[in-house]
């Protein structure tokens, strides 16, 4: 739906890396903005959108248009040791 949200939440205990890339992969395809917060330290939150949304995007470990994921959330990734 135009002007819609998706949010997701993401228990960390519950996927791997693998599973992690193709979520990214996939709502970065799908979704030209996309956000990922970090509300607890075992979950993640992603929220997709077709424009910017209005949570507080500095909380944010990664949000902007859809482009490749930049080398700081690769280095995030990298750090879950999932």
């Amino acid at each position: 739906v135009p002007g819609g949200v998706f949010a997701q939440w993401i228990g960390l205990r519950f996927v791997d890396e693998a599973l992690l890339r193709s979520l990214l992969a996939t709502l970065l395809d799908v979704f030209p903005y996309l956000e990922v917060y970090r509300p607890v330290a075992p979950a993640l939150l992603f929220v997709g959108s077709d424009r910017p949304t209005a949570p507080p995007q500095d909380r944010a470990i990664w949000c902007g248009p859809r482009k490749l994921v930049p080398p700081r959330m690769r280095m995030f990734m990298l750090s879950l040791r999932l």
